[in-house]
């Protein structure tokens, strides 16, 4: 039988989540410019790199849970 996916939690880190993960150029961009404007909305970095909202979400998880961002409640 199929375990269904679980979601991640969103303001705290998954111990899980961690697995074999390489930085794309598109999770460098992101992080550039986290690192130039030191905090920005998803919405402001989905405008401000290329690429579908979604993927960039996806990316924005990613880079979160393996520790690269932090999250502001």
């Amino acid at each position: 039988m199929i375990k269904p996916k679980t979601r991640l939690p969103r303001f705290r880190r998954d111990e899980v989540a961690i697995r074999k993960f390489a930085l794309t150029t598109r999770d460098k961009e992101i992080i550039r410019q986290v690192a130039r404007f030191r905090f920005l909305r998803s919405r402001q970095i989905c405008r401000s790199v290329e690429g579908a909202i979604v993927q960039i979400l996806r990316h924005l998880q990613r880079i979160y849970h393996h520790g690269y961002l932090e999250k502001k409640s």
